[in-house]
């Protein structure tokens, strides 16, 4: 059967499956176009058949474009999809991240909580602690001062006592100096009494036997 230039270049063009199917239906066509209509008719018809296949052929064209666009915008929305999940898994992964830290922040602040109530409580016994202290103080200065005059009271009363007692032993002996100064060394007495030596600085001494 003879075919047409641009019938044969679309068969040429499309896949060899299609083709075959093609060329079975064009042969049909021509066996029953032999046997039922005139070369007018199939010229008419073959007409039409090229206007149809071309149409065809223009539709499969656009389907096939449509098909590239689409692989094209499915390959963008698969590369997409796929920036998604990897940026979904570190999301997930820095929101795993700061849960942990959150978590051991916790723990941290739990100690230091627990650290800071040990720490207000231990202050609170060093207060009493201090204010026990500062009473004992107190009182511990209250009786060193008690003692203190105590102490300054004893002193006069031993100082006392004691110059009583050296006058009362002096007073004693007095009479017997003389005596003993002559008998004991070869000295003759001639001045005996009590003084107070002073020194050029000012200090003095008090000589209770001045001889």
């Amino acid at each position: 059967m003879p075919y047409s230039t641009h019938i044969i270049k679309l068969l040429e063009e499309i896949e060899p499956s299609l083709r075959k199917v093609l060329i079975a239906i064009l042969e049909e066509i021509e066996r029953q176009r032999e046997e039922s209509i005139t070369r007018k008719e199939f010229l008419e018809f073959a007409r039409h058949t090229d206007e149809n296949f071309q149409k065809v052929w223009t539709a499969i064209n656009e389907l096939t474009e449509a098909q590239k666009k689409s692989e094209q915008r499915l390959t963008r929305i698969e590369k997409a999809v796929e920036e998604l999940t990897e940026a979904q898994k570190k999301t997930e992964q820095r929101v795993n991240e700061l849960t942990e830290a959150q978590k051991k922040s916790e723990q941290r602040l739990t100690r230091i909580e627990k650290a800071v109530e040990e720490l207000t409580e231990a202050q609170k016994k060093t207060e009493q602690r201090v204010n026990e202290l500062t009473e004992a103080q107190k009182k511990t200065e209250a009786e060193v001062e008690s003692l203190a005059r105590s102490m300054k009271e004893l002193k006069k009363m031993v100082g006392g006592l004691s110059d009583s007692v050296g006058y009362g032993l002096e007073d004693r002996i007095f009479p017997y100096i003389r005596e003993f100064a002559l008998k004991e060394y070869g000295i003759e007495v001639e001045i005996l009494d009590r003084r107070n030596v002073v020194y050029p600085d000012g200090r003095y001494d008090e000589v209770n036997i001045y001889v």
